[in-house]
């Protein structure tokens, strides 16, 4: 695997943020999950309705305006940004920083495949890609 870019040590309260939107992760998934099926599979309500114009009402046209809704929503733009920052991890290590941020399970309750400073690192890694991925701060030009 390719090193990436070093990334700029996070805040405190950028940290606090980024954790605090990680452990949300599950429910905001199993939300939005909820909610496309609701919206690809479930009855409209709009069907044979009039439309204001004075047609009928088109359901295909409104599923996917409250789709395009759905993913333009704040907490989908949460939800995609802790998942490209998991996306950067390797695959046997994203579901252990899960544990670690959401579950509270410490380092040395996880079998984690390294030391306990490269888990650390690794750990700073994934908040600031959750950072960047959601613009709470820039990297620098000069690194």
């Amino acid at each position: 695997m390719r090193r990436k870019k070093k990334r700029n040590p996070l805040s405190r309260e950028a940290r606090v943020v980024c954790v605090t939107i990680v452990r949300n992760y599950p429910n905001r998934r199993k939300n939005y999950e909820k909610a496309r099926r609701e919206l690809l599979y479930g009855c409209s309500e709009e069907r044979g309705l009039a439309h204001p114009v004075g047609g009928h009402a088109d359901p295909t046209a409104t599923r996917a305006l409250r789709l395009q809704q759905l993913e333009e929503s704040p907490e989908t733009r949460l939800m995609y940004a802790v998942e490209r920052a998991l996306e950067e991890q390797e695959p046997g290590i994203r579901d252990l920083l899960l544990q670690n941020i959401i579950e509270k399970i410490p380092y040395e309750h996880l079998p984690f495949p390294c030391c306990r400073d490269t888990f650390f690192e690794r750990k700073n890694e994934f908040l600031s890609a959750v950072a960047e991925n959601l613009g709470l701060w820039r990297l620098r030009e000069d690194d």
